[in-house]
């Protein structure tokens, strides 16, 4: 748990519904990704801290089956903010969050794998445009 607690976990409900635009999943999604990536510019150090707790997501089998626990919580707390808005229905809502969430989890892998040129929002973002590719 201290290892996977994050900021995301700590937002109340009505903090993460106010970052969900239920109209505009993929903004909203890359709104918080960039919003809590610290990966991002100005936090060397920041990055340095969270390339060593995310190896443990990956390179630590305990962990990584725990994580996934976390991101299901994630997902299905985006899912009931979908459902409560009337946005979509629970089947969809579901899916919906549990691709986004997972999603942003695969990021991760690859921007911890990789050489870390690009931030983590980038990383994401070019799975996302690859999902949107004609």
């Amino acid at each position: 748990g201290i290892v996977l607690a994050d900021e995301f976990d700590a937002l109340t409900d009505g903090e993460l519904a106010a970052l969900i635009d239920p109209r505009d999943l993929v903004g909203s999604v890359r709104a918080v990704v960039a919003r809590f990536d610290p990966s991002g510019e100005g936090e060397p150090q920041g990055a340095t801290l969270v390339g060593r707790r995310i190896r443990y997501f990956f390179d630590e089998p305990s962990v990584r089956r725990a994580s996934y626990e976390v991101l299901a919580e994630a997902a299905e707390r985006v899912a009931q903010v979908l459902i409560d808005d009337g946005a979509l229905d629970p089947p969809v809502a579901h899916i919906a969050s549990s691709a986004l969430v997972f999603g942003y989890f695969a990021a991760l892998e690859e921007w911890y794998r990789g050489s870390r040129e690009q931030s983590i929002a980038q990383t994401f973002q070019q799975g996302l445009d690859a999902l949107q590719r004609p």
